[in-house]
């Protein structure tokens, strides 16, 4: 059960994260998420999703909100998106085809973002840095379950 909006935003409900939770039980590692990769969720959330809009269910973030300044607004999001994706490039799950379409979700924000009006509207859709929160995400746990498997350690009964 959910207490926030926050919890349910960052719920992982998917079969990666279950496989890789029972992966890192049985080796009895720490089950705290890196700090970096909180600073990362965190980060997601607070540009695209942080806010509702009253009367509706729709959520927004800085993002959109940065936007409204029209040149500047978008630059400083792009800047700040840029320096989530650095953080997630340090990690060594993400590959460069993940990097890339990072970069692409970054860059498609940017510009069409930059168009009065019409790129407030797309903010408000297009959510780039949650896409590049779900990209890495996904690599994370795909390491972990391979990492697992190169071991002989992926659980039985459980599809590779």
């Amino acid at each position: 059960m959910s207490v926030t909006p926050f919890d349910d935003y960052f719920n992982i409900d998917d079969e990666l994260y279950y496989k890789s939770q029972t992966l890192h039980e049985e080796n009895k590692a720490s089950s705290k998420i890196p700090k970096r990769m909180q600073w990362l969720r965190t980060f997601s959330y607070l540009m695209d999703e942080a806010f509702r809009i009253p009367y509706t269910s729709i959520r927004i973030g800085l993002d959109p909100l940065l936007g409204l300044f029209p040149v500047i607004g978008d630059f400083i999001s792009f800047i700040l998106s840029m320096i989530a994706f650095f953080v997630m490039r340090s990690f060594d799950e993400v590959n460069d085809k993940v990097a890339i379409e990072m970069l692409f979700n970054l860059f498609i924000d940017f510009i069409v973002g930059s168009i009065p009006i019409v790129g407030d509207v797309f903010d408000i859709y297009f959510k780039a840095n949650k896409r590049n929160w779900k990209l890495f995400k996904r690599c994370f746990y795909l390491r972990a379950i391979q990492s697992a498997n190169s071991n002989g350690k992926l659980l039985e009964g459980t599809p590779a």
